[in-house]
């Protein structure tokens, strides 16, 4: 959490560090992600710290 209240990107409750902790529970790298997501490793990354938005089409993919 921020200093101002607002959520920051690194807690454990943003869809990034869901997705991230899901992606380590599996044992898997960003770039095996990426090749099964057609995704780019930066997109990826970008999701799971916060700086890129996850889009419902992103989120679909990486769902699958």
């Amino acid at each position: 959490m921020r200093s101002n209240g607002q959520p920051s990107p690194h807690d454990a409750a943003s869809p990034g560090a869901r997705i991230r902790a899901l992606r380590l529970s599996k044992g898997l790298t960003l770039a095996e992600v990426s090749s099964r997501t057609k995704l780019a490793v930066s997109t990826l990354s970008k999701l799971e710290i916060g700086t890129n938005s996850l889009s419902y089409d992103k989120l679909m993919l990486i769902s699958r």
